[in-house]
């Protein structure tokens, strides 16, 4: 299997918004379903976004001309970080303030 080694290729930018948007909007909708709370909606949120993340890479290794890349995983770790955080957050603060 092809690795890269490429740790600052464009595309790492884009990994991380597009994990920070998928846990930001899958958390969202978790968020409303009765019985989670904060921190479970966060958890979805984050292990949502890295599944996808790791799916693409694991698809990537296996196209031809392609490669599996852990800088590209690792930016999908941080989007889906932030993202998740951004949905504990705002779960927090609604449930502190209302």
């Amino acid at each position: 299997m092809k690795v890269c080694k490429d740790k600052k290729g464009g595309d790492k930018k884009l990994h991380a918004f597009v994990c920070f948007v998928l846990a930001a909007v899958v958390g969202a909708l978790a968020a409303h379903v009765p019985g989670v709370s904060d921190w479970g909606a966060a958890g979805i949120a984050f292990a949502v976004a890295m599944a996808v993340g790791a799916w693409k890479e694991i698809r990537d290794a296996r196209a031809a001309g392609n490669h599996f890349c852990p800088w590209d995983l690792l930016a999908d770790f941080a989007g889906a970080w932030l993202g998740a955080g951004v949905v504990w957050l705002a779960g927090h603060f609604i449930n502190v303030y209302i």
